[in-house]
């Protein structure tokens, strides 16, 4: 099988790329047709005469140019009900995260760090290696009481602020749950009044993960314009048991509420769910049990890469 990368994606297309080279290894050919989206969560492949685009922008529709000029489009973030995903070339993918492939990035872009595209490739390298390398992880065992909740604020999203805001005040005011993270203070010093929630320090993407391990469960509520959030796959990994709002975008198969992840419809929930989880390990374990066998059956980069490409053939 001879695939062909035609640009340089960037540091958002790890897990796909890492899922690609354990099947089916590619070779990166430089095409100046696709130079302009270098440096982007997207990676342009070839395969066959085949374009096939694999897509980690956030919702925000899709460049029709490269819907055209592509055969399969696949979208991380085809979000439901909007127009600008409703075509027969665009399928959704399963969820992923990013994850250190710097050693990949080196060996399929060096010769770029000798070109006017060093400083970026660099810069990429860079942002892989701030990030965990991918393994399979072991089973947990749920219990204890704390909770570890650390997220952004966005300038223009509202209701996903709104979201983290409530849920972090319900696990502060429960006197039975130890909490640890909230609000990242902005740069721009706008905290668009949580400053009752500031986290007292910000979280390198390693202690975020080994403070999720710790966690009674994961908490999930859709990203940027109803993106789905990497932290999903990444406990999903780990076996951390999430409590989920509604997915806004389509996956090809939704867990099961109970058994692989606990949906919930409002925050509001969430203060009667916190007592229930204090004292129910055996439904958080079986959440546990099931995120990860979901997770292998369906997320894995290598399954990830199979499924894309069985449908190319097909």
């Amino acid at each position: 099988m001879s695939i062909r990368l035609l640009n340089i994606p960037n540091f958002c297309v790890s897990y796909y790329l890492f899922g690609i080279k354990q099947r089916y290894d590619f070779d990166y050919v430089p095409n100046s047709e696709y130079s302009k989206f270098n440096f982007r969560p997207l990676a342009i492949l070839e395969k066959n005469g085949k374009i096939i685009i694999i897509d980690n922008s956030d919702p925000v529709g899709v460049d029709m140019n490269l819907l055209d000029a592509s055969s399969f489009f696949f979208a991380t973030n085809k979000l439901l009900g909007d127009s600008r995903y409703e075509h027969d070339k665009i399928f959704p993918l399963f969820p992923h995260y990013p994850i250190d492939t710097s050693g990949l990035y080196l060996e399929k872009f060096w010769k770029g760090i000798f070109s006017k595209n060093s400083k970026k490739i660099v810069k990429e390298i860079y942002r892989l290696q701030k990030r965990p390398k991918f393994q399979l992880e072991e089973q947990l065992q749920i219990e204890g009481n704390t909770i570890f909740f650390s997220g952004s604020i966005w300038k223009n999203e509202p209701e996903a602020n709104e979201v983290r805001y409530r849920f972090i005040k319900f696990c502060m005011e429960n006197p039975l749950i130890k909490f640890e993270g909230g609000l990242l203070p902005r740069d721009d010093g706008n905290n668009f009044g949580y400053d009752e929630v500031i986290s007292p320090r910000r979280y390198s993407p390693i202690e975020f993960l080994n403070l999720s391990k710790k966690s009674l469960f994961g908490f999930n509520n859709a990203a940027v314009k109803g993106a789905i959030s990497w932290r999903v796959a990444e406990y999903l990994n780990h076996s951390i048991p999430i409590v989920s709002l509604p997915f806004k975008i389509e996956i090809p198969k939704l867990p099961i509420h109970g058994k692989q992840v606990h949906f919930i419809d409002t925050v509001d929930e969430i203060p009667e769910f916190l007592n229930f989880a204090l004292s129910n390990n055996a439904y958080l374990n079986q959440l546990s049990q099931g995120g990860a066998d979901f997770f292998k059956e369906f997320c894995l980069p290598e399954v990830q890469a199979k499924s894309i490409f069985q449908k190319i053939d097909s």
